[in-house]
C-alpha cells in the first residue's frame, strides 16, 4: 500500500508519493496484520508526454504485479514494451534517446488502455489487493493552444464490476478551483487534512502546496504502518520548467558507487521516477546533482541533492523483487 496525494490548481498541478513498500505478515487468527518494510527506496510513480497531454500518474495498492514492481508495470503499458520491469535494473540501463518525435496520444489511447490491462490483470488473478492509479497534470488539444489542468483515476468501479478510467472535465480549472484528492490505506484520514488545509483557503502558491502535502503525507505514519516519510514531489505547470521532480529525503539517504578499481565511496542521492517522452526513456535513477533535460518543448528539472563536490554520478535505482 501507499499513499498518494495529488492537488490541482489553475496553475498547477502537485503530487506526493511515499517511497516504503511493504510485506503484509500473516499473523495468529483474532490479531491485527503485520506490514514488514519490503523495500523503503521505491517509487510510486510514472510521468508521461504525449501527443494530448503531460501527466504524472501514482498508484496505492500491490507492489508487483507479475513479478515486476508496479511502476515499472504501469510504465510498460504506457510505453507499449517491456522494459524489463521485472528485473533489478531495466534493460535499456538508466536513459535510452529514441529517434522520432511521435507518441500516442495520451488520454485517448494510453490511459485507456491502462485500465483495461488492470481490468485483465484482476481478472487474471494477478492483483493481490486493489490498484489505484491517481492521474494529475496538464491537457490539451493542440500544441499551439492553451493547455488546461487536469486530474482523473485509474479504479475499480463496484457499480460496472471492473476497473475504469475517469477524467476531470474539459478546462477545468480555469476559475480558480482547487482539486485535492488522495489514494492509499489512510486515504479518509488523508482526505480530511487536504479538506482541512485546501478549502475555503487563499489561492495556495506550489511551494506552499508541497509543503503542506508533505507535512500532511508525514502526519499518517506510525498510525499507518504502509506509509514511510521520505516521498517524491512531481510539479507540473504551464511554464518552464515544465515538470519539476523533486525528492524529499525523511533523513539522509546515501547510495555506494563502486569503481572497477575495488574503490567504494558513498555520497548522498537523490531518485527519480519513470519518465516517457516522445524521444526519452527514463528509468528510475538515483543522482547525486541536478539532471535538467528537453523534449518535445517542454523542459524537466529533476533536482538533486546539494553538491557533493567534484564526485558525481547517474545510474539506474536498483530495485529489490518480491520473492517469485
Amino acid at each position: 500500500m501507499t499513499i498518494i496525494l495529488s492537488v490541482v490548481t489553475a496553475e498547477y498541478a502537485v503530487q506526493v508519493s511515499d517511497r516504503l513498500l511493504t510485506q503484509e505478515v500473516p499473523n495468529r487468527a483474532g490479531t491485527p496484520i503485520r506490514y514488514d518494510p519490503w523495500d523503503p527506496t521505491a517509487n510510486k510513480s510514472v510521468i508521461v508526454l504525449g501527443r494530448d497531454g503531460l501527466f504524472t500518474m501514482g498508484y496505492s495498492g500491490p507492489a508487483h504485479i507479475s513479478g515486476a514492481t508496479t511502476d515499472g508495470w504501469i510504465a510498460e503499458v504506457v510505453a507499449g514494451e517491456e522494459l524489463g520491469a521485472n528485473q533489478v535494473r531495466p534493460d535499456f540501463g538508466a536513459i535510452r534517446i529514441m529517434n522520432g518525435s511521435s507518441a500516442d496520444r495520451v488520454l485517448a489511447t494510453r490511459f485507456p488502455e491502462l485500465a483495461r490491462r488492470v481490468d485483465a490483470a484482476d481478472k487474471a488473478g494477478k492483483l493481490t489487493q486493489r490498484l489505484s492509479i491517481d492521474v494529475v497534470g496538464l491537457r490539451w488539444k493542440d500544441l499551439d493552444k492553451l493547455a488546461w489542468p487536469a486530474y482523473g483515476h485509474i479504479g475499480w468501479v463496484e457499480e460496472q464490476g471492473r476497473y475504469m478510467i475517469g477524467m476531470s472535465p474539459q478546462r477545468w480549472g480555469y476559475d480558480r478551483k482547487v482539486f485535492a484528492g488522495a489514494s492509499g490505506r489512510s486515504r479518509r484520514r488523508a482526505q480530511a487534512l487536504l479538506k482541512d488545509r485546501f478549502d475555503g483557503a487563499d489561492f495556495p502558491s506550489k511551494y506552499d502546496t508541497a509543503a503542506a502535502l508533505i507535512d500532511i503525507l508525514r502526519s499518517l505514519p506510525p498510525q499507518d504502518p504502509t506509509v514511510g516519510k521520505d516521498c517524491l514531489v512531481t510539479t507540473i505547470q504551464s511554464v518552464p520548467p515544465h515538470v519539476h521532480i523533486k525528492y524529499e529525503p525523511f533523513g539522509v539517504t546515501q547510495m555506494s558507487a563502486a569503481f572497477k578499481s575495488g574503490r567504494t565511496v558513498t555520497v548522498e542521492a537523490a531518485s527519480t521516477p519513470w519518465i516517457i517522452t516522445p524521444d526519452r526513456l527514463l528509468g528510475p535513477l538515483a543522482i547525486t546533482e541536478s539532471l535538467p533535460f528537453s523534449s518535445s518543448g517542454f523542459d524537466f528539472s529533476l533536482e538533486g541533492p546539494e553538491s557533493t563536490g567534484d564526485f558525481s554520478f547517474v545510474s539506474s535505482q536498483p530495485r529489490r523483487l518480491f520473492p517469485s
